[in-house]
């Protein structure tokens, strides 16, 4: 498995389309906003290869330092999904999360690759949702990668009624290539990773009005408990006002 479209646009899709690239697959970008993305990726790997001696690459790459432009030739970047040219071994839609939008990028998905396995990601939409128009497609999944993504260590991954167990192993072998570990859950607003830090965002909210201490006072003990940089407000901003709005809505 080594050929990926990644269809969408935003910084998730530019964090997958790194994340699957630097484990050495190659990535067919198709994106309304395709050259900045392509500005975007290049840049984020500068800025990586500034900081590191070593990219995290298969076993024949890692211990040689992988120049951009080596990085960048695993990725071809287009506007029109009908414009891509031979098989892929899986299409990922990973469109900000507008339900109207979605289902849109995942019809068009399956009349371009009508055999291929589609993984849609979302933040704070249900599956069902998404995919209402194909429901009974055995090659449609959820995959939602854990922020970082461009250094996810979890992939949320949420089958549908008629989705082939062809389909759930494809998945796994390829979470196994990318290092990341598989969890499947319930189709909810949020799946498990970003419903427990909506839950921990309100909580916080709550403890700093009742316990009358400051937002800096609060990020003092948070930091210490739990031995890291991040602030409240940090963290608020990762997960956006619009997935922790959809979340909360019933």
């Amino acid at each position: 498995m080594n050929r990926f479209v990644v269809y969408g646009n935003g910084r998730a899709a530019q964090a997958l389309t790194q994340l699957l690239c630097e484990k050495g697959k190659t990535v067919i970008v198709v994106s309304p906003g395709h050259r900045e993305m392509k500005d975007a990726v290049r840049a984020s790997f500068e800025r990586k290869l500034e900081n590191t001696t070593e990219f995290v690459f298969p076993d024949d790459l890692k211990y040689e330092i992988i120049a951009v432009d080596k990085l960048m030739k695993q990725i071809n970047f287009g506007e029109k999904l009908f414009a891509v040219k031979g098989p892929c071994d899986m299409v990922f839609e990973i469109f900000d999360d507008d339900l109207s939008n979605k289902m849109s990028a995942i019809r068009e998905a399956r009349e371009a690759f009508p055999h291929t396995i589609i993984a849609s990601h979302t933040e704070s939409l249900l599956y069902r949702s998404i995919f209402e128009q194909l429901s009974q497609d055995p090659k449609l999944v959820g995959a939602h990668f854990v922020r970082p993504i461009e250094n996810s260590k979890i992939v949320e991954v949420v089958p549908t009624k008629n989705t082939s167990v062809e389909t759930m192993t494809t998945v796994a072998d390829l979470a196994r290539s990318l290092n990341v570990q598989v969890v499947t859950c319930n189709d909810q607003k949020g799946l498990i990773a970003n419903r427990l830090i909506a839950q921990f965002l309100r909580e916080s909210r709550d403890l700093i009005h009742n316990q009358g201490c400051t937002p800096q006072d609060f990020n003092t003990v948070f930091q210490s408990v739990f031995n890291t940089t991040a602030t409240l407000q940090q963290m608020e901003e990762s997960l956006g006002k619009d997935t922790l709005k959809n979340i909360s809505t019933p």
